[in-house]
């Protein structure tokens, strides 16, 4: 999903209009949702396995599945900005 809110940032960049910027930010903002809902299930299900692994496993899952959705949440800030950018100059 990072690749694809990152082609999402591109067409947000190459915009003819408003509409297209907003058409793409919504669509990264749907990959975040998307990456959340997905992070949540993975830590319930390490956090339930938790007994059963190695805690330098535990942690470095739950490292991992952080970082993932950082990711996401980075495209998601950098969508807003540049849609708080097209606002700001063409208000």
């Amino acid at each position: 999903m990072h690749l694809k809110a990152l082609d999402a940032i591109d067409l947000m960049l190459n915009a003819n209009s408003e509409e297209e910027i907003i058409r793409s930010w919504s669509e990264i903002i749907n990959y975040e949702e998307g990456i959340d809902d997905i992070k949540d299930n993975l830590l319930d299900t390490v956090y339930s396995e938790s007994g059963s692994l190695h805690y330098l496993v535990f942690i470095h899952l739950v490292e991992i599945i952080h970082k993932l959705d950082d990711l996401l949440d980075t495209d998601r800030d950098i969508s807003e900005l540049i849609l708080n950018v097209v606002y700001t100059v063409s208000k």
